[in-house]
């Protein structure tokens, strides 16, 4: 089961360039270690295979894998089974990698040869296995910089947190690295998220450490660092609902909840995985103890070190524009379902949180409409009037225009103003066609000052167009008002 916060998107104006640094810095040691770990490999597997040293052990390990499997349950029968099989297939080189890498089990027969050979062999086997480990092994990089818990230093728990294993540990480590840590640098700065990922290692590192105090196989990933960091995701947002992605089996989906809420999921997922799959060489302790190391730190220093900046709860552009994006379609849908008054509702919503949208105006009037009488519908009448001359639309205008005063001989009389505003646009644009039918209902609804003053503008345009007839028609017109 995977789920991952996606909460904040990517604002590529401003690129989480430390992020992305941590990201080149781990797939170039891993490039580098890779090369020379190689070579350290190659050499030492077939000194360690001339010696005869797998024969030789393969009968101990057995022995030793199945008083682990007695002793810790069955986290190693699954590959004491695959030891078998491939002995059977004469695959001796699989087995041989396995014991070879397995310095528990060196720990376990340098403790416990005597009992498996004479003691001559026993000093064989002990200064041949010491040769390949100090020529080769130690200078693996797991091994020079892991973390060993049995044999631990101080700059291991850094240095550890930047090795992987394969290309698909280092894969799936940098895809979460890159989602969740463009979020925590956006938070906290690139200067103390950088300080924040390498203490949430330490402290993984440290959690692992307490529980596996004497084993000898290295623990390297980013994995716990990263646990860390989304520890520290949902405890900046604390009980604020945020989006998350689930995928489990074939379900994939995205749910909102409280951020907090998730860390006791997160850490009941890593706890059951660690108990039922605990031969899987997954570092689940290691997740555990990144994801509480992370939320700690920012309850007891989120409110000074690791203070959140100003800016990171605001909705930048790109969120604005998807928010926007799935409000108008849930409104379209609803337009669509032809449930009026739902439409009706959302879209006033969304005029009042994105006024300047032509298209919600539009949708607002065309639902609004549905209820002339209605004292929403003058208000959004006159702001579809103001929009269309601002934008200089007299096709929209007009068409508007003639709606209104349809819809308003059958409901409530639009203040006259509006039809002086309509009836100065259409003169300003030369339609004085347009401009007589607006002032054909300015005359009858407007006060005798309005209508005196629109009819003179009438005489004065269609002077400048020197139609005489229309001029001596409109004076006419003017001497007769009151």
């Amino acid at each position: 089961m995977i789920i991952i916060p996606v909460e904040k998107s990517i604002d590529w104006r401003k690129p989480p360039m430390a992020t992305i640094a941590l990201v080149i810095c781990n797939v170039a040691l891993f490039v580098w270690f890779s090369i020379q770990d190689n070579s350290l490999h190659t050499r030492a597997l077939q000194q360690y295979e001339a010696q005869a040293l797998p024969a030789m052990e393969i009968p101990a390990y057995e022995i030793y894998l199945q008083r682990r499997v007695r002793l810790q349950g069955s986290s190693d029968a699954e590959l004491l089974l695959e030891i078998k099989e491939a002995q059977e297939e004469g695959n001796a080189r699989w087995v041989s990698n396995y014991m070879l890498y397995d310095l528990d089990f060196v720990a376990y027969l340098v403790k416990d040869g005597p009992f498996f050979w004479h003691e001559d062999e026993y000093r064989s086997w002990l200064e041949k296995r010491q040769q390949i480990n100090d020529r080769y092994l130690v200078y693996i990089s797991g091994f020079a910089y892991g973390l060993l818990p049995g044999d631990t230093h101080l700059s291991d728990f850094a240095t550890y947190q930047f090795l992987h294993a394969d290309w698909w540990h280092l894969l799936g480590n940098m895809i979460f690295l890159f989602v969740i840590g463009f979020t925590v640098e956006r938070a906290l700065g690139a200067m103390r998220f950088v300080l924040a990922y390498l203490l949430c290692g330490m402290l993984s590192g440290q959690f692992y450490t307490l529980f596996s105090a004497e084993e000898l196989v290295p623990l390297v990933g980013a994995s716990g660092s990263i646990s860390g960091l989304m520890g520290m995701y949902v405890a900046l947002f604390g009980l604020q609902r945020i989006r998350f992605f689930y995928h489990f089996a074939i379900y994939f989906g995205y749910f909102s909840a409280p951020a907090l809420a998730v860390l006791p999921v997160w850490l009941g997922k890593e706890l059951i995985e660690f108990v039922f799959t605990r031969s899987s060489n997954v570092a689940f302790l290691a997740h555990i103890g990144g994801l509480l190391g992370g939320a700690g730190l920012v309850a007891l220093f989120g409110k000074s070190y690791l203070q959140v900046k100003e800016d990171f709860h605001e909705v930048t552009e790109d969120e604005s524009d998807e928010i926007f994006r799935n409000e108008y379609d849930i409104a379209l849908k609803a337009l669509a379902r032809m449930e009026f008054a739902n439409a009706r509702e959302r879209f006033r919503v969304l005029h009042q949180k994105y006024p300047s949208s032509f298209d919600i105006l539009q949708h607002c009037y065309h639902l609004e409409k549905l209820l002339p009488s209605s004292e929403t519908f003058a208000q959004v009448f006159t702001e579809m009037i103001d929009t269309c001359i601002k934008r200089g639309d007299l096709t929209i205008l007009m068409q508007v225009y003639r709606e209104g005063t349809t819809l308003s001989d059958k409901a409530t009389t639009i203040d006259s103003s509006v039809a002086t505003k309509v009836l100065y646009a259409c003169i300003r644009q030369g339609e004085l066609k347009d401009a007589e039918l607006v002032f054909s209902h300015l005359r009858q609804q407007a006060t005798p000052e309005m209508a005196r003053e629109g009819c003179l503008l009438l005489v004065e345009a269609f002077k400048q167009r020197q139609q005489t007839m229309k001029v001596n028609q409109y004076q006419g017109v003017l001497k007769a008002l009151p």
